[in-house]
């Protein structure tokens, strides 16, 4: 079967308590629509959830499937150490997934790991799945510097894997925006800032929109 769901969330790790502290009740909004997207998730009872992460290796001209049988991951670099997950690879996806893509000549594979443990970007949105899906399995894959056509195939190539192996696979796409939009922000501010993100979010509801049809 194809994928069966997909949902793309933020990852700032404030959301978490043991980082914001009481801080993340500023953004309950935020929280109570992650919530909202792992509840969503959930009730397709995937085996196998695909976290397509920026924050894992990434290179110019390569998507990076972590390998091995399963890795841990942390919020330590945000002083919550405390904050951690281990997940399950499904290494029978991440096998068939890696002959797919060298049979489409589509750059990927097991290739070029340097760290094994789970980036931030894949702990935040799995600390909240984890409320709502008590066993399920995972595929890691980071984001390059290739186009976007190139990705479009990647996620074409995940889609055929799920339907190959006959498994209930959904999708976590996690990406924070522009972080450009204010002068005092980490990245301080640019004007192209807020014109990406109205863009990604206008994709975003014209997708939802016609999902709703």
């Amino acid at each position: 079967m194809p994928v069966l769901a997909a949902v793309v969330v933020p990852h700032p790790p404030l959301i978490i308590p043991e980082v914001g502290k009481g801080q993340e009740k500023v953004i309950q909004r935020t929280i109570n629509a992650y919530s909202q997207a792992m509840r969503f998730l959930a009730r397709f009872k995937p085996d196998t959830v695909v976290v397509t992460t920026p924050h894992s290796v990434m290179y110019a001209d390569y998507f990076h499937i972590s390998p091995g049988k399963s890795a841990c991951g942390d919020l330590s670099r945000f002083n919550a150490p405390n904050a951690s997950i281990k997940a399950n690879y499904d290494s029978v996806f991440v096998d068939a997934l890696e002959k797919r893509c060298k049979t489409e000549n589509i750059p990927a594979g097991t290739l070029g790991e340097r760290d094994p443990a789970l980036d931030h970007a894949t702990v935040v949105p799995l600390l909240f799945l984890k409320d709502y899906l008590d066993k399920f399995e995972i595929v890691r894959v980071g984001l390059s510097g290739l186009s976007i056509a190139d990705h479009y195939r990647l996620g074409e190539a995940i889609s055929g894997t799920a339907d190959q192996l006959g498994k209930r696979v959904a999708i976590i796409a996690s990406g924070d925006l522009s972080h450009k939009l204010t002068e005092d922000g980490p990245y301080g501010f640019s004007a192209e800032g807020p014109k990406f993100d109205n863009e990604i979010m206008e994709c975003l509801e014209d997708a939802h929109d016609g999902n709703q049809a």
